[in-house]
């Protein structure tokens, strides 16, 4: 028997306002303030005591688009005791496309806000969330399991569901996400910005909750085995959520592909769940992040704990970070014997920290793994180290306006006054990350005002040279030459009539001689013909560099020794120097600049990047999402034009590096605190600099390596070898 598609059209607050429980057909819309709407088709029967919620699949591309369309609707007939409703994506509001996975270009989180929309029918037909079920397949499977994290008691029905959408095996469908609704973004640089737009887990991790979840899958459909390790990441994210639902994988015998299940199966299903039920567990905040709990569990087993832990360190010691299939298997073990040796003994936190340093090193970021094990590490004992890793986490997989608050709550539960001091850093952090630049020197100021003189923790390195008083860049002068320690640095670099560009930087005598052959021999190859390379040595004689690049058949490059006594402080002054020259150069000469790391190579030459990008000020890998500010900016590879905004904030570069640098105390991130706050202080004057991020090109051009001395060597030497005909280089 067909049924007819012929509903009653009604605003929510016209189905709010009268009762509409006899199982006739509704169209409901709510449309907000924001702009956003949401549709549903729903139809509401007597006595029944579920919702059901039918979340949409993509449209077929090869047939006319749809908005809304409410997939599934004819479901509400067989599903006579539940109110049913069928689900429109509200993104069809804002594209043509055919599948949109509730991404929105205006920024609305249409995840929650269709939650919210649930909630209030739910409330309308007194429904509560512990009877609440949201179904999908595929988009309306991600869709459904997103939401469900805003309604923790509810069950989600998830068919064959996208889990993290950077994996979706249909690359044409998130190019096109990526053109229409991330402003061209990559998506892989969106997630660094808005995670719980993408990521199951990370939503889960934001909400601090997740539903009771029954994931269908069959092994022939290409996100099966991600379906499968979804148990093994929501175990792992456990510890910090507040709600915590059942999780069920199923993985059906029928090798159907990515399909989604036959009507008469799935109504089975949703049936069989109602008359199971099930069940979810909450935790009040307190117990997640708490005071050292006096009444401990019973006594660990120390010698299994100790001789399981000294496995751990033992296989922790082999890893290299070179990433290679050996060392990968050495950091998984690693990581299995600490994670045992937590278990074993409840009371170490060690073991913990131990992997969220490994966890950092390896993956270059403060991910939701490293949150999960800082929050246990700071259950157990409040550590320095642990509150660090806490706020470097949970800053990192939080939303900024959900931040604040968590970061209130970490520093609230601390002890130590010293250590909860560090809290204003990262809440430093969440404000510049709002552009509130005077918020974030305030709470830097708050910092440094509050520390004692002997709280001297790595973290209040980069933060000591933070700049906070802006009074010293205010001026500007043409012909103005900084002065490092009381020395002018000068830059003589002389480029040849035909260079495009030129190639600056730095370092000390020691750096030169373990890195220099790299980049020295890889930019004569590569861009010899097209550039000038200038290397700023901070002390030593310059016979001994000038050696150095004749060894290494150094073309079109030159060196100069400033002569500096930088105390003990020589590192972070060498790094330092190559920006002290930008103004100089980009005044004298002209040509665009880039900046570099000397522990580089150059892959190719450079000039694509500078003709690609003609109308910028500045380009850099700019990193977002949590990031200090001192490293948003990165200095180890950027690109500077002669420009009046590249004037503008080269000299308050240099202007700031006059003003902070010191040998009388322990300094670090010199470089990028000067760089950022060029860039800070023509945002707060309204300079408006253009700032391309060009992180996705920096790659294809040079290696750029992470980690340890050995790493980084083991990288630039492959490199090396790999170039063509590298026996020209000898």
């Amino acid at each position: 028997m067909s049924i007819e598609l012929n509903p009653l059209n009604l605003t929510l607050e016209e189905f709010n306002s009268d009762t509409h429980s006899n199982g006739q057909q509704l169209q409901i819309r709510q449309e907000l303030e924001s702009g956003a709407i949401i549709d549903c088709f729903a139809r509401f029967p007597q006595k029944a005591e579920h919702l059901i919620c039918l979340f949409p699949s993509a449209q077929q591309a090869n047939i006319e688009r749809l908005n809304p369309v409410f997939h599934r609707w004819t479901w509400a007939y067989q599903l006579e005791k539940a109110h049913t409703i069928s689900l429109s994506d509200p993104a069809l509001h804002e594209s043509t496309l055919h599948a949109n996975w509730f991404q929105s270009k205006a920024g609305h989180d249409y995840f929650r806000i269709t939650a919210d929309f649930i909630k209030i029918l739910a409330s309308k037909l007194s429904i509560e969330p512990n009877k609440i079920v949201l179904y999908g397949s595929s988009m309306g499977g991600f869709g459904a399991l997103m939401s469900g994290a805003h309604i923790p008691e509810s069950l989600v029905i998830a068919e064959v569901p996208q889990i993290d959408l950077r994996k979706y095996y249909i690359s044409s469908s998130l190019r096109q996400l990526e053109e229409t609704h991330f402003n061209k973004c990559p998506i892989n640089n969106f997630y660094t910005k808005r995670k719980e737009q993408i990521n199951v887990i990370d939503r889960f991790i934001e909400q601090r909750s997740m539903p009771s979840i029954e994931i269908i899958t069959n092994d022939a459909d290409p996100a099966c085995s991600e379906h499968i390790t979804f148990l093994t990441e929501i175990r792992n994210i456990r510890p910090i959520l507040e709600v915590v639902g059942d999780l069920s994988v199923t993985c059906r015998a029928e090798s159907a592909g990515h399909k989604p299940l036959t009507t008469s199966v799935a109504i089975k299903i949703i049936k069989s769940a109602l008359l199971r039920g099930w069940s979810h567990h909450t935790r009040t905040p307190s117990t997640l992040i708490a005071k050292i709990d006096d009444d401990k569990n019973s006594p660990p087993q120390k010698n299994d704990y100790k001789t399981t832990l000294d496995a751990g360190i033992s296989a922790a010691s082999k890893i290299k970070y070179t990433r290679t299939p050996e060392d990968t298997v050495n950091y998984k073990e690693a990581r299995e014997l600490l994670y045992a040796a937590a278990e074993l003994n409840k009371q170490a936190d060690w073991p913990l920290l131990k992997i969220c340093s490994m966890v950092k090193l390896w993956n270059n970021s403060f991910n939701s793994e490293l949150l999960v094990a800082a929050t246990e590490a700071f259950k157990r004992k409040q550590s320095l180290e642990a509150f660090i890793y806490l706020c470097r986490g949970t800053v990192s997989n939080h939303r900024p306006e959900d931040t604040l608050r968590r970061i209130d709550e970490i520093h609230s539960a601390c002890i130590d006054k010293q250590v909860a001091n560090i809290a204003n850093i990262f809440k430093g952090i969440v404000k510049y990350d709002n552009g509130d630049f005077d918020g974030y020197e305030s709470e830097i100021k708050k910092f440094l005002d509050t520390k004692s003189p002997d709280f001297t923790p790595y973290l209040t390195i980069p933060v000591s040279t933070v700049v906070t008083d802006t009074k010293p860049l205010e001026a500007y002068n043409e012909n103005y030459t900084p002065k490092i320690l009381g020395t002018p640095i000068v830059c003589n670099s002389q480029p040849s009539n035909d260079a495009k560009y030129i190639v600056s930087v730095s370092c000390d005598l020691n750096y030169l001689r373990t890195y220099g052959e790299f980049i020295v021999k890889s930019f004569s190859l590569n861009c010899a013909h097209e550039a000038h390379l200038h290397i700023l040595i901070t002390s030593g004689e310059a016979n001994d560099a000038n050696q150095l690049l004749k060894i290494w058949g150094a073309k079109s490059t030159s060196a100069s020794v400033v002569g500096l006594d930088c105390g003990e402080n020589e590192a972070p002054i060498a790094s330092l120097l190559r920006f002290c020259v930008l103004h100089e150069l980009l005044m004298s000469i002209g040509l665009p600049i880039f900046v570099m790391d000397l522990d580089s190579l150059i892959l190719k030459p450079l000039s694509p990047i500078v003709e690609n990008n003609k109308g910028a000020d500045i380009c850099s890998r700019v990193l977002k999402g949590g990031i200090a500010p001192w490293e948003r900016y990165t200095g180890g590879f950027a690109l500077f034009y002669p420009t009046q905004n590249g004037l503008f904030i080269t000299q308050r570069i240099a202007r700031a590096a006059e003003s902070l640098t010191t040998k009388s105390s322990k300094q670090w991130w010199i470089d990028q605190n000067c760089f950022e706050a060029g860039i800070r202080y023509a945002y707060k004057f309204d300079q408006k600099p253009n700032i391309v991020d060009f992180s996705s090109t920096r790659n294809s051009f040079c290696v750029m390596p992470v980690g340890s001395k050995e790493a980084k060597l083991f990288t630039l030497n492959n490199a090396l070898n790999s170039m063509a005909n590298p026996s020209t280089l000898d």
